[in-house]
């Protein structure tokens, strides 16, 4: 029982890496702190040719974040395909294919 003593280095070394280990694991990714395009458009109150506008030119930015993202990871030319439709949808705001 000595890891559960206050004066014990473990417990320092957890009251340091704890808040770190949960910033980590709990931060949300890059994409996820924006509404979807659909979301966005809704609480613009978009409609008809205006909507579609937007949603092209959202559509476009987060193909180009996803783009981005995948050449981070550095994935190979197939993987980063697989990515970014799968990423694009889901930042856009449709169902999963």
């Amino acid at each position: 029982m000595r890891f559960l003593m206050p004066g014990h280095r473990r417990s320092a070394l957890m009251r340091f890496l704890l808040p770190f280990t949960l910033a980590i694991v709990f931060a949300p990714p890059a994409l996820a702190q924006e509404a979807t395009c659909i979301l966005q458009a809704i609480e613009k109150k978009l409609t008809g040719p205006a909507r579609n506008d937007f949603m092209e030119k959202c559509e476009v930015t987060v193909r180009d974040t996803c783009e981005k993202l995948a050449e981070q990871r550095r994935l190979s030319a197939a993987e980063k395909t697989l990515f970014v439709n799968t990423c694009v949808p889901m930042y856009v705001g449709l169902p999963k294919p």
